[in-house]
């Protein structure tokens, strides 16, 4: 057989049998293992993957598993396992698997309709879903949305950054608007007209990078996120808030947004979203809302109040692959305002083309799969009661090992959790009863704390990580332990042998 047929081959409707059933059951095999990787430095790793040039001819299916069994698998990180309680990354639901097959076979690219018919109309369909939980619209709005090519409820993303960027492009623009076309003539000409000096967005300090790394890539210059304190509880400090927006509109400095953060990716802290919506309203600033990590609270009634006041947002993010538990690669960007996307529009002739259903017309992305299929799955096979539990019980586990942290001499509570993150650090024997600790002291704490989360991650059974950390934004950073709880199976016990396990560590690292 000659390489074309042998290529070929791989494109008939008949999957190969033994390469399907191999498949399945490494994933099995991973699944079955509750170690978060094994036990492997990444320098030690780094030296597997030399380079290695393209093969002229194509390996055998079993040699190429052969790899994936030997040299993938067991240096992934397992981070469906109740040990794995250190970032925003958990185990999926099981019917996800199966319809990812679906996905892929489809192979839907939603950028247009004439690559995505169905799935196009499937995305707004469970964009609205969302935008009512948030905005609690009437049914008969969202009746007239559906059939209105022209109306944009929100965008599905790859993630986060990319529904954070969409808001910040939205909100620079309409907030130059009266003087100039920003999409048209570019940022400093409008700035110009307006006779401002710069363009900056304000936030807490404790807000994602990717609203800095945004302003980059919008032009406004990532030195013009200004940074807010924030309060005792690690939320935005509202009067400093208001202090910079006076001094904004004193200066003639132009602000394209303020942006409240629900569930900070350090800490787990909410803003105050109600009072941060009413300095928006008074200072006609458009309000975003980052609340990639916390936004699925608003399907559980015990935390939803967390929320309060994100329905008087202009735009909110939330990320699919954190709480809604959805596969890497999906954010969902909601607009209060249907029309409000309509600023960042582009038509081409070739593929998204004017008074079409194209969502690419209103997507940074071009190019971008079907992901809707989880989302749908996810809504319609939990529904809120469901999505409700699943939340309700991570956050008392965080709870339960808050406490359970705070009740133990080895360790210091630096955050309690808000929902299901907090921060915690171990203190040496030494330093234990003491009042306060001296610059030099933290020094030495965060040394050993650092030396004891990588040694905790590098035997592969247990993990947390760990993060920088400043009260108020004004004291000295200190290094801690993140633990974020977003396994629904990671119960109380798992928590106390993450713990054991750190306390055994400490005792090797003292001797």
């Amino acid at each position: 057989m000659d390489n074309k047929s042998s290529s070929n081959s791989f494109f008939i409707e008949k999957e190969i049998p033994e390469f399907a059933e191999n498949i399945k059951n490494l994933v099995a095999g991973f699944l079955a293992n509750d170690d978060i990787n094994a036990s492997l430095s990444t320098t030690e790793l780094a030296e597997k993957f030399q380079f290695k040039e393209i093969p002229q001819c194509g390996v055998s299916a079993d040699q190429f598993l052969d790899e994936l069994r030997e040299l993938i698998l067991p240096h992934s990180i397992n981070t469906g396992s109740p040990y794995f309680i250190g970032h925003m990354t958990s185990l999926l639901p099981n019917f996800l698997r199966p319809l990812s097959e679906l996905l892929t076979t489809l192979n839907q690219n939603i950028v247009k309709v004439e690559t995505a018919k169905a799935a196009t109309f499937y995305e707004k369909q469970a964009l609205a879903m969302i935008h009512k939980e948030v905005f609690g619209l009437s049914d008969e709005y969202y009746d007239e949305c559906a059939s209105n090519p022209d109306i944009s409820l929100g965008i599905i993303t790859s993630g986060g950054t990319i529904a954070n960027l969409t808001a910040l492009q939205c909100a620079r623009d309409l907030s130059l608007a009266q003087f100039g076309n920003v999409e048209e003539d570019g940022v400093l000409g409008a700035l110009e007209a307006g006779g401002f000096k710069r363009s900056v967005v304000l936030g807490t300090h404790l807000g994602h990078y990717s609203l800095v790394k945004s302003l980059g890539l919008l032009g406004m210059g990532r030195g013009n996120y200004i940074e807010i304190n924030s309060d005792e509880n690690q939320g935005i400090d509202l009067v400093h808030l208001r202090r910079e927006l006076e001094k904004c509109r004193r200066e003639k400095i132009h602000v394209a947004a303020i942006v409240g953060i629900a569930g900070t990716t350090e800490c787990g802290s909410f803003d105050n979203l109600e009072g941060m919506a009413e300095l928006a309203e008074e200072f006609s600033v458009y309000f975003h809302v980052d609340a990639a990590w916390g936004g699925a609270l608003l399907f559980s009634e015990k935390h939803r109040n967390c929320l309060q006041g994100i329905k008087q947002a202009d735009s909110i993010t939330i990320d699919g692959h954190k709480q809604l538990y959805l596969p890497m690669g999906i954010g969902l960007l909601l607009f209060k305002e249907a029309k409000t996307a309509q600023v960042i529009s582009v038509e081409a002739d070739y593929i998204i083309r004017k008074n079409s259903w194209d969502l690419g017309r209103v997507s940074i992305e071009g190019s971008r799969p079907a992901k809707v299929f989880y989302l749908q799955a996810a809504l319609k096979l939990f529904g809120r009661e469901g999505y409700g539990s699943l939340l309700d019980s991570c956050v008392a586990t965080s709870r339960q090992m808050s406490e359970l942290v705070d009740s133990q001499a080895e360790f210091e509570l630096v955050t309690k959790p808000q929902s299901n993150i907090f921060l915690y650090r171990y203190i040496p024997e030494k330093f234990r009863g003491l009042e306060e600790f001296s610059d030099d002291v933290n020094s030495e704490i965060d040394d050993f704390n650092i030396r004891l989360q990588e040694i905790q991650k590098d035997k592969g059974r247990t993990f947390v990580s760990r993060t920088k950390f400043s009260h108020l934004g004004t004291s000295k950073a200190k290094t801690v332990l993140r633990v974020v709880i977003a396994n629904p199976l990671t119960e109380i016990e798992h928590c106390r042998e993450v713990l054991q396990d750190q306390i055994e560590i400490a005792k090797d690292l003292k001797a």
